[in-house]
């Protein structure tokens, strides 16, 4: 996912590359909860067929590639990225 974004600006890349990046982030947004009631967005866990309340460690790289995927948007698409991206940034 991270070289589609990355190679994306440079060069054309191959509709099946770009069709599994599609699938990445459609599985993404179906890993988002919020808590209640402060509406913390966060990416849990997947275990099996099982969700765990629980973000991993390496989740806090999915902001950064959120805002990347977001340049290859129109900006209607790009702005539901790049806010996506922004719901769960954490920050100390």
């Amino acid at each position: 996912m991270q070289l589609f974004a990355l190679i994306n600006n440079a060069m054309k890349v191959d509709s099946k590359s770009r069709e599994m990046w599609e699938t990445s982030m459609e599985g993404l947004k179906s890993l988002i909860r919020r808590t209640t009631p402060s509406s913390f967005a966060y990416i849990c866990e997947k275990n099996g067929r099982f969700l765990s309340d629980k973000m991993d460690e390496l989740a806090c790289f999915a902001p950064g590639m959120l805002a990347l995927a977001s340049y290859d948007y129109g900006p209607g698409e790009a702005e539901k990225y790049l806010s996506l991206a922004e719901e769960v940034l954490i920050e100390d």
